[in-house]
Parts: structure tokens; sequence; C-alpha cells
């Protein structure tokens, strides 16, 4: 009872605005909603491991049923930190369409030097990203590494040293000509500790971002 009585007086004075007053804060709250519902979807890929979904059983063995990248950012200064995730039979699809390379049947030294170099050639192929109007960062590859699930990219986007990143394109198309329900996410963390996501589908391939 308490909690309708207080619910009650804290919707009181909107009954009483003015017609066409609660437009802002409508807008607002659908904003909010919208940005509720992105945060919830990615924390239930997180607190799936994110590329471990429920997996279905399958006359051919495992098989996943979604088709999804994740990426995570954090603008500071000069660059952008990423962490970047995949199935990692959906990529080895896309490096077996686009380079005629089978990762599968890769012995762990190719894997090593051939593989990883082009899955550095697709992603920076078909994730694309310009910083404050024209500039193309610097891609500084770190990390490539793989298991069962997924394949797991980390690199940084620099700019000149001494430039501030305060906007951005990003544009992301990678897996679109092999499935087309593939959804990229994208998480990015601006200096101020502002998150910005956005996803990706064939219908919706870019987005500008400004911190």
């Amino acid at each position: 009872m308490l909690v309708v009585a207080r619910l009650k007086r804290a919707t009181t004075p909107w009954a009483l605005a003015r017609p066409g007053s609660l437009l802002p804060l409508q807008r607002k709250m659908k904003k909010l909603k919208e940005k509720m519902r992105m945060r919830v979807m990615i924390l239930l890929l997180l607190q799936f491991g994110f590329l471990q979904p429920p997996l279905l059983k399958g006359g051919a063995g495992d098989f996943h049923d979604v088709h999804l990248s994740y990426l995570i950012g954090t603008v500071a200064g000069n660059k952008v930190s990423c962490k970047l995730t995949y199935f990692r039979d959906d990529f080895d699809l896309a490096l077996k369409n686009t380079f005629a390379i089978d990762a599968a049947k890769a012995t762990p030294v190719q894997a090593k030097l051939q593989i990883d170099s082009a899955v550095a050639r697709y992603v920076k192929t078909y994730i694309k990203f310009t910083a404050n109007g024209t500039l193309a960062p610097e891609w500084k590859f770190i990390s490539i590494t793989t298991d069962d699930q997924s394949r797991v990219l980390t690199f940084d986007l620099l700019l000149p040293k001494g430039v501030i990143v305060k906007s951005a394109v990003v544009e992301n198309t990678a897996l679109f000509g092999e499935y087309a329900d593939q959804q990229n996410l994208l998480l990015i963390t601006a200096p101020d500790g502002q998150e910005q996501s956005f996803i990706f589908t064939r219908a919706s391939k870019t987005c500008s971002l400004t911190f």
C-alpha cells in the first residue's frame, strides 16, 4: 500500500500538466527504455559468456542458432581500446569465403602465422572507424585468441599523439555476406564513463558517436 501511495503522489503532477508539455519527458522515457533494453541484452550475452549462448542439438553435432559479434571499446585520449569477439565457426566461414583459407584444418603453426594475419586483414576491411570527421586511426593488434567456441581480438585504434578522440563514425559489415541475420553489437565507453551502444545490421550498417 505504501508503494501505491508513493506512485500516486509521484504521478499526480503529470496528470495536471498542460497538453503537449509531456512530450519532452515522453521522448526521454522512450530513449531510456531503448537503452535499458540494449543493456539487458548485452548483460544477458555477457552472462552466458557472450559467444556461448545455449547450444542446440542437431544431427551434425552442436550448433548455435544466433549469429552475433560483440565489440567493446574504451575511449581515452588519442586511443580507443577494443575487444572484439565472434563465434569461431562463423568467422572461419568468412575467412574461407574471403581468402580461401580453411581455418578448421590449419595446423597450430599455420593458425598463428596465416590465420591471425587473415583475421586482422578481414577485421580492418569490414570494420571502418573514422575519428573527428576525417581521421583514420592506426590499427595496433595486441592479441588474437581462439577456443572451441570463439575468436577474440584485442587491438587499439590510435590517433596521432596529442589528438583527442572527440567523435567517431563506425561502420561494421562483418559477416553480413555469410549470414542474413548477422548482428554486430557495439558498446563504447567515453572518457567521462558514459556508455553508448549500437547494433549493426544489414539495414543499419553505420553509427555516429560523440564523446
